[in-house]
């Protein structure tokens, strides 16, 4: 993780006098959010600018950290599926998050430090991505024939304010800045996990899971109003 010449700014985010058995924890959980770092830092640029999204020519690389793109588009997978009866679902786009994390990892196990520090801090992050049922799969349907983008295209009520469907999934343990604490709370209030899932190392089962679990849940069903007993 040293290579990444993000690093120091990472160290500059660890609490003042940070257990020396913590900081190596801390750092690895912080590389974790690269990904996201650089769609805002100076420097990088769009795969597609014109619609940033989307891949252009330069997403199907793997150079390491020579490459200065933000890759938006592997942050997911579009798995297309429809409610309303459409017939036709578009292909799922690539490269993309599986694709992705398939391909880096053999590259951990290679003889290029500064490719797998890059693949690393990449890896850590699409792992998550792809736990978070709306970045595996995109709803198709008369509005949105190409698909809603992941619930970004969808608006929804939650409470006396709207916000985007994405959004809110993303923010269901608390928003971006959230005390940890708080966090931990909400938590501990979900339904245990299958702990004998984490096992399973095969990117295409958690992919169909996320999707079964946007099919499943009504907050991927309601265009607009959240119903308060949404299920998650």
């Amino acid at each position: 993780m040293t290579k990444n010449p993000d690093f120091a700014n990472w160290v500059a985010l660890l609490p003042p006098n940070t257990a020396a058995a913590d900081t190596n924890l801390m750092l690895f959980m912080i590389a974790a959010t690269w990904a996201d770092r650089i769609k805002s830092a100076a420097g990088f640029s769009e795969d597609n600018p014109t619609d940033i999204n989307k891949c252009g020519p330069v997403s199907a690389q793997n150079i390491g950290f020579t490459d200065h793109f933000r890759h938006r588009c592997w942050h997911f997978i579009d798995v297309a599926f429809a409610q309303d009866g459409t017939a036709i679902l578009p292909p799922t786009p690539v490269p993309n998050a599986q694709e992705r994390v398939d391909l880096f990892r053999p590259a951990l196990g290679g003889n290029d430090e500064d490719l797998k520090a890059y693949d690393l801090s990449w890896l850590l992050h699409l792992v998550g991505d792809l736990h978070q049922p709306l970045h595996c799969t995109t709803r198709v349907g008369q509005g949105h024939p190409d698909g809603d983008a992941g619930g970004n295209l969808v608006t929804v009520m939650p409470g006396t304010s709207t916000q985007k469907l994405h959004k809110f999934w993303d923010d269901v343990l608390g928003p971006t800045g959230a005390d940890t604490k708080t966090v931990a709370k909400t938590a501990n209030k979900l339904a245990a996990a299958d702990a004998t899932k984490a096992s399973d190392l095969n990117v295409s089962h958690w992919v169909a899971e996320g999707v079964q679990n946007a099919k499943d849940s009504r907050c991927t069903a309601a265009p607009l109003g959240l119903a308060r007993g949404h299920s998650l």
